[in-house]
């Protein structure tokens, strides 16, 4: 960098700017060697450091040096001929089990496994490119089948739904004892033998630590503030809503906007913003591309 500065100081004594031309070459050289983190002018030194530059109104583009070549190529015809030797085995070949549920969980995770095949290898890529666009594409095609599992199980009565999780795992399907989080919501009791603030230490549970880690999660994916706090603040008018139908989303005041909404998915927001950050990942900004 500092040979590049050199270079670009005119020691023309002709009176007329001879070097421009060049001067502009070597500028554009130096402008391309800069590592902008987050689309903004902040030169990032680190030394691992991605040798990229972020554009705002483009998209990050990936270049093959040959070492990748096999993971950045398209392999549907290998894929299709692997999934039709399976099928063709399997129909002719091996003798079907005289066992009904051992053959309808096989057929179910054949099902699965199809429509994955296809989604990773035909559906579009979508905005995230790391660690590689069928990593995300996988994952759309699992959430549609979550989704689709949801909505066979809204048209089932609560114990028809419960029978269905034995299929996968015999000690399912039984209820679960509800815990109750708003019993006692005095948040200051002097005199207890526990201590004064024994209600609040008693709800840091498990959950705690879930709530922090998934929104730490929550923010690497989203990478914007103000759209984080707007999930977390109607996530807890959820919880409001659907009290009367879950008996462990009744929570005390200071439990939605004190725990959940500023320490646990604040704070885990914080977190990943500052992961963001420390990676050079390029964030969001919701309200600019709403308007």
């Amino acid at each position: 960098m500092d040979k590049l500065k050199e270079s670009t100081e005119c020691r023309c004594t002709c009176g007329q700017c001879c070097c421009k031309s060049s001067m502009e070459k070597v500028m554009k050289l130096s402008e391309q060697s800069t590592v902008r983190a987050n689309g903004g002018d902040h030169v990032e030194r680190r030394p691992f450091a991605i040798a990229c530059e972020w554009d705002r109104k483009q998209t990050q583009q990936f270049s093959d040096d040959g070492t990748n070549t096999f993971f950045w190529q398209a392999h549907t015809i290998t894929v299709l001929v692997g999934m039709l030797a399976v099928l063709v085995y399997v129909a002719l070949f091996e003798l079907t089990p005289m066992d009904s549920q051992y053959n309808t969980k096989r057929g179910l995770f054949a099902c699965v496994m199809v429509f994955l095949l296809f989604g990773v290898t035909q559906i579009r890529d979508g905005s995230f490119k790391r660690p590689h666009p069928a990593f995300w594409r996988l994952m759309l095609c699992l959430s549609v089948l979550y989704e689709l599992a949801l909505i066979f199980t809204l048209f089932q009565t609560l114990d028809d739904a419960r029978q269905l999780l034995k299929y996968f795992d015999k000690s399912l399907g039984e209820p679960l004892p509800e815990t109750l989080y708003c019993d006692d919501c005095s948040l200051y009791t002097p005199g207890h033998p526990d201590g004064p603030f024994h209600n609040f230490m008693e709800k840091c549970d498990f959950f705690v630590f879930c709530h922090l880690i998934g929104w730490w999660a929550k923010a690497l994916m989203i990478r914007d503030w103000w759209l984080c706090t707007v999930i977390s603040v109607l996530f807890e008018i959820l919880e409001y809503t659907l009290e009367h139908q879950l008996p462990n989303f009744c929570e005390c005041w200071w439990d939605h906007w004190i725990m959940d909404v500023l320490l646990c998915n604040g704070f885990g927001t914080y977190l990943g913003m500052k992961t963001c950050d420390y990676l050079a990942i390029k964030n969001t900004n919701t309200i600019k591309c709403a308007t």
